[in-house]
């Protein structure tokens, strides 16, 4: 999968709306495309590791994988970061779209008078 596959694929699903709900859009594809990346190269380091037989060349993958390891902590993060503030602005957008759509139901409560006492 391309980059802009998985774009295109996130973006059909969370429909992001206006400028605040786009940038966090783009950040949250680039934190999955990240991740991703990051979790390739850790299984490939991690079946080097197994393969290798010279421990001079094992030691050196394992503390790539190490590095690797932490680059992917803080990468799950920043994706999980993201997830989370685009959900809550979409979840914002649509209960304010809601708040202001006026039901049959309500219109018909707000034309009727109000009882005089």
């Amino acid at each position: 999968m391309t980059f802009q596959e998985l774009e295109s694929s996130f973006h059909q699903q969370m429909q992001p709306k206006g400028s605040t709900e786009v940038a966090v859009f783009r950040q949250f594809v680039n934190a999955a495309w990240n991740l991703r990346l990051l979790s390739d190269q850790e299984r490939r380091l991690s079946e080097l590791a197994a393969k290798e037989l010279v421990p001079l060349n094992l030691a050196k993958i394992q503390n790539d994988l190490t590095q690797l390891q932490r680059r992917l902590s803080l990468a799950e993060n920043a994706f999980c970061r993201c997830l989370n503030r685009l959900t809550r602005l979409r979840d914002d957008r649509l209960r304010r779209s809601a708040a202001r759509t006026i039901t049959p139901e309500r219109l018909a409560r707000l034309r009727t008078p109000f009882p005089i006492m």
